[in-house]
């Protein structure tokens, strides 16, 4: 296992903090898990440093505004993360992104998240959910997103976006409800599954866990690989694992079995999303969670980038 790796950066992060004992008190929580995902983080950390998405100065001073009277290690990041200026922090990764690349991007977004951001005058009643799926998503809507006007920055200031190459793989054969239940696995999102019984499906109805997708216009620039910065640490239960130095991420599923798929993220979007095409996918039918293989995984990714660095 290469935990032992991970704490050997971690310290090397210690060591170049202004204030080195809040840096050790605090790896020390890590260390000892007091709170759940606290190793998962420690992993992401060390794979950004060791991949070269981020540097050892720019965590250590990140660090060193640490406020330790929160006593959970993975929640005193995310506190310092979140009041760091988002423009200084998110989507920042050093690894360089092909100019060369031909593949499109897809979001993958439940539509209860799509009204939250972009139509944020509705609420969730059935209703409203019904018309805003009517709107975008229904075999009647004009496929372009012309009419959004909110600006667009995700729940952390960034947005997340995988390859369409991979969505089209993944949904090679998969259709519908079949799709939207893999996806949730293979993305790592985690959503809940559907709320709707088998008539209420059948009559046509949509919930807020249902996952529809955005394509993105080919011209789209900006996007960046996920470093740990750009994830969500102050709850409990994201899936996600730094990892990947050619430009892009790699989702971890939250079951473990599926491929991971190629992801990055971008700020938010103010321009005029009339090139964007918006498309259902469906109902998520089942939720898959496995914790421990996602640790095995960030603990593979470390070992795999650390063995193929030069010494």
């Amino acid at each position: 296992m290469s935990w032992i790796q991970a704490v050997e950066i971690l310290r090397q992060i210690v060591g170049r903090m202004r204030n080195n004992g809040d840096g050790t008190e605090w790896l020390e929580r890590l260390e000892q898990i007091g709170c759940k995902d606290a190793h998962r983080l420690g992993f992401c950390i060390a794979i950004d440093v060791a991949s070269g998405a981020l540097t050892i100065e720019q965590y250590a001073e990140l660090l060193d505004g640490l406020n330790l009277s929160e006593t959970c290690s993975r929640r005193a990041f995310a506190k310092r993360v979140d009041a760091v200026e988002p423009d200084t922090i998110k989507c920042i990764s050093h690894i360089v992104v092909s100019s060369e690349e031909t593949d499109r991007y897809v979001q993958v977004i439940a539509l209860g998240d799509f009204m939250t951001f972009f139509r944020k005058y509705h609420t969730y009643t059935p209703d409203d959910v019904q018309a805003v799926w009517t709107q975008h998503f229904s075999p009647y809507a004009p496929r372009d997103l012309a009419g959004i006007k909110e600006i667009w920055r995700g729940l952390t200031g960034v947005i997340w976006i995988t390859s369409s190459e991979d969505f089209e793989s993944l949904k090679f054969g998969r259709t519908g409800d079949e799709l939207a239940t893999v996806l949730n696995d293979a993305l790592g999102l985690g959503k809940h599954s559907t709320s709707l019984t088998e008539e209420q499906i059948e009559e046509g109805l949509h919930d807020a866990n249902e996952l529809v997708g955005l394509l993105y216009p080919q011209s789209f620039s900006g996007a960046r690989p996920p470093t740990a910065f750009d994830a969500t640490w102050m709850g409990f239960g994201s899936y996600y694992v730094s990892g990947g130095d050619d430009g892009w991420g790699r989702t971890v599923s939250c079951s473990g079995t599926q491929v991971p798929m190629r992801e990055r993220v971008h700020r938010e979007y103010k321009e005029s999303m009339e090139h964007f095409e918006g498309f259902p996918i469906g109902h998520i039918r089942e939720q898959a969670a496995n914790r421990s293989a996602l640790l095995e995984m960030a603990d593979r990714r470390l070992e795999s980038i650390l063995s193929s660095s030069p010494r």
